[in-house]
């Protein structure tokens, strides 16, 4: 995916109290096509996380 695809974290996610997420390990969103929404992870940070 293109990086000029990648936008950040929606502010409603990060938002303290918001979705209660944690965002730390994704890196941004992607929007591939009409309707479509991807979830791009920090990979090194997701394995770090499962090791720990």
């Amino acid at each position: 995916m293109p990086a000029k695809d990648i936008e950040p974290v929606p502010d409603l996610v990060t938002e303290s109290g918001g979705s209660g997420i944690d965002t730390e390990c994704i890196k941004g969103v992607g929007k591939p096509g009409e309707g479509e929404l991807l979830v791009l992870l920090d990979l090194e940070k997701v394995l770090a996380a499962a090791v720990s």
